[in-house]
């Protein structure tokens, strides 16, 4: 199990400087991490295009997290768009409806996915997936925002 864990192994002298080790351990940690963010990605738009596993864009994250059924979000980095809450229910949608899509009630107010994202993660326990670079793009491309299903 421990192997698992390992994400890199670098050779330094026993006389290396910590600075020194910091400056040639980072970037293999930041190489491994830009790999798995694209093998998320990857799976995440090849899982949406072709099954019922996955779903990529706003309206379909935010549907699938509130009925229960995501288990993994990913996001790209500095996502935000606007989103209208239910003053009632606290259902979250992006359409600006006057009336809630779920119980009803009207008033919806118009607020940040940003600020709200956080706290339906959080409630419905939710793991995030924050990425950047060349798998940050991809995601980009295709909404920003997407979740893997548990069923």
């Amino acid at each position: 199990q421990l192997q698992q864990a390992v994400v890199t192994r670098v050779a330094l002298e026993t006389f290396t400087s910590p600075a020194e080790a910091a400056k040639r351990i980072f970037p293999e940690i930041e190489a491994w991490e830009r790999k798995r963010e694209e093998q998320i990605v990857a799976e995440l738009l090849n899982a949406a295009t072709i099954s019922a596993r996955a779903a990529v864009g706003l309206e379909p994250t935010l549907k699938f997290i509130q009925e229960g059924r995501a288990s993994l979000m990913v996001i790209v980095r500095g996502f935000d768009r606007e989103v209208f809450e239910c003053p009632h229910c606290r259902f979250i949608n992006t359409g600006s409806n006057q009336l809630c899509s779920r119980c009803g009630a009207d008033g919806l107010r118009k607020v940040s996915a940003a600020a709200v994202l956080p706290q339906l993660v959080v409630q419905f326990h939710v793991p995030i997936e924050i990425v950047a670079g060349p798998a940050g793009q991809e995601l980009a491309k295709n909404g920003g925002i997407g979740v893997l299903l548990r069923f």
